[in-house]
Order: C-alpha cells, then structure tokens, then sequence
C-alpha cells in the first residue's frame, strides 16, 4: 500500500470496481484531488502507479447513482504541428508573456509590449511604456498592467482589440503608481493588483489604480509573491517570508527562513503549500497558512524554475527537468537540455523551453519526453499553451506556434 502524500483536507479515496490497475492488475483505486468535478491528480494505491491527469479522464455516473472516474487510455501522444514562419519582433522579450482575449502580449525591451494575435501570429499594437523597462505584464479583466522601473501603468485593451486594427495600434498607457515596480500578481477574485516596490508591498484596483491596502517590506532586493491559503505570501530574496490579509492589509505573521533564496528560480503553490529553493538549491516547502518551512532531500545545481502539480515538483535547471515528491527521497531527470525557464503543466503534458531554442514535452506520468526544433536563442520564459497550440518565445525576440492536431491536440 502506497502511503498518500496529500494532506487529508482535500484527498477522498474513491474506488471504481469495474476497472483494474494496468500494472499490478488490481482493483482500481485511487486518490481525487481537486473538487468533484475537476480532478487533478490520480495515481494506483495499490502499486503507487501515476494514472495521468485531468485531460485522460471523464466524469461518467456510477451505477448507484454516484459519480466516479473511468479511465481513458493513458498515452504520451506529442501531437503538435509547428506553424511556419515564426514571427520575429527584432527586441529581446524582457518577461512572461500573458495570454488574453485571442491575444498574446509580449515585453520587449525599451519599455514597450507587443500585442499579437493568437490566431496568426499578427502584430496588432505596440504599448509604450513611460518606463525603459517592464519588469513583468498581467491582465486584469479589459486592463493591460506593465509593472516597471518608474511604476505601475494600465490600459485598457480590451475595447481596442474588439473594434479591430487594420494596422499596428501605438498605445500609451495611464501611469497608476510611481516608483519602481518591481513585479505585480493578479487577484481577481479580490480585484486587486498586487505590486512589489523598492520598500513596501501595495494593493489597487485594476482600473485607476485606487488604493486598497499597502505594508512595509522588511528586506531588500528580488522580491516574488503569491497567492497561497487564506493570504497572500511574499517571499524576499534576504530569507525572510511573510503573509498578508488580502483585505485588510494586515501582517499575520513574519519569518526567517535563515538562508537567501534563489529568486530567479521562482516560486510555485499548491493549495495551501509552497514551494521554493533557496541559494543552494535545496526545495524547501512552506506552509502559507502558518509560515511554518520543511527542507526537502531535493537539491538541484543552477536552478532556474520550479512548478508543480499536487503530487509532483518539476525543476528546471542547468543539467536538465526534473521530477521529484516532497514526501519521496527519489527524483528523476528528464533529459539533459539546459533550462532557463520554469515549466507549464497542462493538456496531460509537461512543456518546457530549452536553451537551445527547442520545445520540450514530458508525460506527467513517466520519463518519456520529446523534443520540439522552434526558435534561434535561449528560450528564458515559460511557454504559454492555449486552446489553439503551444507558443515559445525566445530571449532574441523570436515566438514559434506549435498547433494541436485536429483532433483535440491532447498530449
């Protein structure tokens, strides 16, 4: 019997009689993660084996009225079909790209964003930043937000984009915070936009920048926050950690973690864990709601991303992708392409860019993996995957489309 690893709050054991385990050939069991009717996670109680995620499964009605899982065959399928020619934007791409309303927005260098549409690859506009350089985008319902080196600033793209462009738009956007903005998190679940700045931590509307709540910062330097539990975390590069009310603005509490952290690494949540790495490269988990931190038996060298999924970590870094489990002493190397760029999982796949420009698939549920040639340069963002295909970017300015197939495009 595999020992679950999920905190009980949200893991129900469910049973499906009529289907059997393809490895140990057993009555199916399995763990449910996520809510009732969007299931994350699953793997054999049995014999521990990975059972794929929500794209190789249905919801079907049991026999007696209840719901359950049936499973769908389990296949690594990298069914992408690359769309030529790539579109080149001649700037380097300074941040992660945002995907909104059949669009894609790129920060490029000199202080501006590109808008592209998704559909061709098309560039529709191009926002000019009063800042020489945008740190990090993000959308916020019709807005546009350029976090920058002279602040926050907004537009909104949305009734642009709906009356159509005949040719490239030039848009200047609305200043809402001065002062260097180093990066910003979306709430719109509280409509706030969320912006870290050289000395404090402040929170606005998306539309007029109207001030929600603001707190000091008790440290220095790179800074990454987080959406994580009931609160929203900061992590400061100096070690420190500290979680926020999202209404009131209060503190509720504020630790050391006694090392620097990795900031270029990123951070990544899982419900109410996250998961970061310090300077050393050692996974460490905390715990949003009570800020209480485990060291992990995973250390990675020249770490550059991590993501996760609820059962498994994905690292990015010098020597390759890896996967490990916070509970397990094992991991495991996924090629041996250098990454620069944490990765995404969706569509039953794990996509990642690789240094040498090339888009890397991975089955969540085993080793297997696959290469992808797309762009000239070091591809340093995560890829953004969408309804349409996988779009990557490089650090040069050049953004390759791999489409699905016609089929449904699931990896």
């Amino acid at each position: 019997m595999v020992t679950c690893p999920y905190p009980p709050d949200f893991v129900h054991p469910v049973t499906a009689g009529e289907s059997a385990c393809s490895t140990c050939h057993e009555p199916l069991t399995w763990c449910q993660c996520g809510s009732a009717n969007r299931v994350l996670s699953r793997y054999c109680r049995s014999c521990g084996q990975e059972l794929g995620a929500g794209a190789e499964w249905r919801l079907a009605r049991g026999s007696a009225g209840g719901s359950g899982y049936l499973k769908l065959p389990l296949r690594f399928q990298p069914n992408l079909t690359p769309v030529t020619p790539n579109l080149r934007l001649d700037r380097k791409i300074t941040g992660q790209p945002v995907h909104g309303f059949g669009h894609l927005c790129f920060p490029v260098e000199g202080g501006e964003v590109v808008v592209v549409r998704e559909s061709d690859l098309r560039q529709v506009a191009v926002c000019k930043s009063t800042s020489t350089e945008v740190h990090e985008i993000g959308l916020a319902g019709d807005s546009l937000l350029m976090a920058g080196n002279k602040g926050l600033e907004s537009v909104e793209l949305l009734p642009l984009l709906t009356r159509g462009i005949a040719q490239t738009a030039v848009i200047y956007p609305t200043p809402i915070i001065w002062g260097r903005a180093q990066t910003l998190t979306v709430l719109p679940d509280l409509g706030q936009v969320v912006v870290i700045g050289e000395t404090t931590v402040a929170a606005v509307g998306p539309k007029g920048g109207k001030p929600i709540w603001s707190a000091q910062r008790p440290g220095r330097g790179g800074a990454a926050i987080i959406k994580a539990g009931q609160g929203v975390l900061v992590v400061e590069e100096s070690g420190d950690y500290w979680s926020v009310d999202p209404v009131s603005g209060t503190r509720r509490w504020h630790r050391q973690m006694g090392r620097t952290i990795a900031m270029r690494a990123g951070i990544s949540s899982w419900d109410h864990l996250v998961y970061l790495l310090d300077s050393d490269g050692l996974l460490t988990l905390v715990q949003a709601d009570r800020g209480g931190n485990y060291p992990t038996a995973h250390r990675f060298t020249r770490p550059y991303g991590i993501a996760c999924n609820g059962r498994h970590v994905y690292v990015s870094s010098f020597l390759g992708l890896h996967r490990c489990s916070p509970m397990e002493a094992a991991g495991m190397q996924i090629g041996d392409h250098p990454l620069y760029s944490p990765a995404v999982i969706t569509q039953g796949a794990v996509f990642v860019g690789t240094g040498h420009g090339a888009l890397m698939m991975a089955d969540q549920g085993s080793e297997r993996h696959q290469f992808k040639a797309g762009v000239q340069g070091e591809v340093v963002t995560t890829p953004v995957v969408t309804g349409r295909g996988v779009y990557v970017g490089s650090e040069t300015g050049e953004v390759a489309l791999f489409r699905f197939a016609q089929d449904g495009g699931t990896v």
